[in-house]
């Protein structure tokens, strides 16, 4: 294998990116010790999947293996993510509306995308896919309010 600037880049990008994947676990490690999410949104974690769903996606449409590899391994800890909020959130109403809505979304953007020629498809895509990235930041700030209001 060739040591290149972009293969370096390519490196470095999925360590990166399942770094901040890996995070979460330690949220998920003190629900196990306390025994419960109560006090945490899901927000976090259904935001990700939405904009990770569209990488993955745009992967696909561009026949990326870098792109297609993280995004696959990021949805699978997510789903973990998301299963054990589940299993220690007693209140899992917004959660199931939430994933509602993100599911829904996502067969909306496929729609949309296949609809589009398939010459500017993958850029449609990539351009949702961006814009998805930039919206899932709202759970951050969503965090944020709430734990502003609740004080």
């Amino acid at each position: 294998m060739e040591l290149s600037p972009m293969s370096i880049f390519t490196a470095w990008l999925g360590v990166f990116s399942i770094s901040f994947t890996l995070m979460p676990f330690m949220m998920v490690l003190d629900w196990r010790r306390r025994g419960t999410a109560d006090g945490f949104s899901s927000v976090n974690f259904v935001l990700p999947m939405l904009m990770t769903s569209c990488w993955l996606r745009h992967g696909y449409m561009t026949n990326d293996n870098t792109n297609i590899t993280i995004n696959t391994i990021n949805i699978a800890f997510f789903v973990f993510y998301i299963l054990c909020f589940a299993y220690y959130q007693p209140k899992r109403k917004y959660l199931y509306g939430q994933l509602l809505a993100c599911f829904a979304a996502v067969k909306l953007i496929f729609m949309y995308v296949d609809a589009q020629s398939n010459d500017i498809a993958p850029d449609v895509m990539g351009s949702i896919a961006a814009a998805m990235q930039i919206v899932s930041l709202a759970g951050g700030v969503y965090e944020i309010v709430g734990s502003n209001a609740n004080e």
